[in-house]
């Protein structure tokens, strides 16, 4: 059964979201993305926010705290998703957390040693985010009979190493990049249900993050259009100009209420997540072309949040698409 949201605590999740944003997240947002990193600072700011350490469940608390964090920085969002991925899985560290699912088709294989278990395979970078600020990692891992259960391992222990991934479009400060386990150490902390959920918390997160990052374009677009004067008139005066805003806003709306009701079925999850990301691609490219030239400006911030959604769109789905799936159908779905 779906937890019910207190109010009052969703209430001063917001407030908390939002003050972590206006202080840290947001003005550090366009230097993160050209460094590749969140900077400590950043990091620090969620920590003490508790934003690392959400539970998860209700579901609803930690999308909605991603959606909202996205506005100022996608990197930032996806690393408290990763860590409320890993509270599903059994991980309640509070500290940031490498989760690493390489879905269906996971190439890490868990064995039992003695009274422990060991790890070894190489993810790739696509299937590891907060890989250069993790303090911990958990680790999705098929054991000898073919079921994927969840794994804590520590990223400083013998058998691991971590290895940098090239360069991206978008989700630049997100901390890509290839795990590797040799023989690992590690502790088993989640069964093949505790993964499941976990895998459909993952989607969600990157959903609201979809729609904090259109929402976020859309914010900016409607300030431009509100400043930019043509003919004497602001352009947020003109009636297709108008229309074009609204249209963009009634989809972004329906993606924001189908992310936050598959919170309480999860079995929408990939649905909404999907919705979600194609959503915000088309809004902040929209964006880009509501601010004219101004629009691929890199100082305007709009051109980094389509290239956010674009690797959001492709995060989603590479998660959807079954273990494996022909490219064509990673990239369009099934027929």
């Amino acid at each position: 059964m779906p937890v019910d949201v207190d109010p009052d605590v969703a209430d001063l999740l917001a407030g908390t979201v939002a003050d972590v944003v206006r202080r840290a997240v947001g003005p550090a947002a366009a230097a993160a993305d050209e460094d590749g990193r969140l900077p400590e600072s950043v990091v620090e700011a969620l920590r003490s926010a508790g934003l690392l350490g959400l539970p998860a469940e209700p579901a609803e608390l930690a999308v909605t705290a991603a959606g909202h964090l996205a506005t100022g920085s996608a990197a930032a969002a996806l690393l408290c998703v990763a860590a409320t991925a890993a509270a599903a899985c059994g991980y309640t560290g509070g500290v940031p957390v490498a989760f690493v699912d390489g879905g269906g088709g996971t190439p890490v294989k868990a064995v039992a040693i003695g009274g422990g278990w060991e790890l070894t395979g190489s993810a790739t970078a696509e299937w590891v985010t907060g890989a250069n600020a993790a303090a911990a990692a958990v680790v999705v891992a098929a054991g000898p009979d073919g079921t994927h259960r969840a794994f804590a391992v520590d990223p400083a222990s013998t058998g691991v190493s971590r290895r940098p991934a090239p360069g991206t479009a978008g989700l630049r400060a997100a901390g890509r990049g290839a795990l590797v386990l040799d023989r690992a150490p590690a502790a088993l902390i989640g069964d093949s249900a505790a993964v499941a959920a976990a895998r459909s918390l993952w989607l969600l997160g990157l959903g609201a993050t979809a729609t904090g990052v259109a929402r976020a374009a859309l914010d900016l677009a409607g300030v431009h259009l509100q400043n930019r004067i043509q003919f004497r008139t602001p352009l947020s005066r003109l009636p297709a100009l108008r229309a074009t805003v609204a249209d963009l806003d009634r989809d972004l709306c329906a993606a924001e209420a189908a992310v936050t009701a598959a919170t309480r079925d999860l079995t929408r999850a990939a649905g909404a997540a999907r919705t979600a990301a194609e959503v915000a691609v088309r809004a902040t490219g929209e964006a880009i072309q509501l601010h004219g030239g101004y629009g691929y400006i890199v100082d305007t911030g709009v051109e980094r949040l389509f290239r956010d959604a674009l690797s959001i769109r492709a995060r989603v789905l590479g998660a959807v698409a079954p273990a494996g799936a022909h490219p064509v159908e990673r990239l369009l779905g099934p027929a």
